[in-house]
């Protein structure tokens, strides 16, 4: 399974969720090779459930041993991030386990405020969602790693063309 099925699938469920990471990179032109599709997503609970229980009917399950639906809960967020120091929840599918989904938790701007600007790309009947290209120089530019440094160069240029 691949980024496409599970992105039409969120699309077709209503969920609200915006593409970032690795894949956003490639879809904002930079070709870079990523095993995990990056999301961050509305925290309303409708929009939780219905995104995780998309990522189950694929066969996808959470990396740490926990019920994935305890996302719904702000306060255990909160906690897997404080105290566990945790940026992610991953799901993993044994079927296909170069693709990987992480839900990241914690983001500066608010999702409201990202999804405003985000960059529609239609493909094959669904949309996908994208974080904006500033947008998501910023979100690498404050993450501040070795690749994350690197992307944003060839973004800059891509915007800059």
């Amino acid at each position: 399974m691949r980024y496409e099925e599970i992105l039409r699938r969120l699309h077709e469920a209503g969920v609200r969720f915006l593409v970032v990471g690795g894949l956003a990179v490639n879809l904002h032109g930079v070709p870079r090779l990523t095993y995990d599709l990056d999301i961050i997503a509305s925290w309303d609970e409708d929009n939780l459930k219905r995104l995780i229980d998309e990522l189950l009917k694929l066969g996808y399950k959470p990396r740490l041993p926990v019920d994935p639906f305890d996302l719904l809960h702000p306060e255990l967020r909160r906690i897997w991030i404080e105290k566990k120091n945790l940026k992610s929840f991953t799901f993993f599918n044994d079927r296909d386990p170069t693709c990987e989904v992480d839900l990241l938790l914690v983001y500066d701007k608010g999702f409201d405020s990202l999804h405003s600007r985000r960059r529609v790309i239609g493909v094959e009947g669904y949309e996908i969602p994208v974080v904006s290209l500033n947008d998501l120089i910023e979100m690498k530019r404050v993450t501040g790693r070795k690749q994350d440094l690197s992307d944003i160069e060839a973004l800059e240029i891509t915007r800059d063309a």
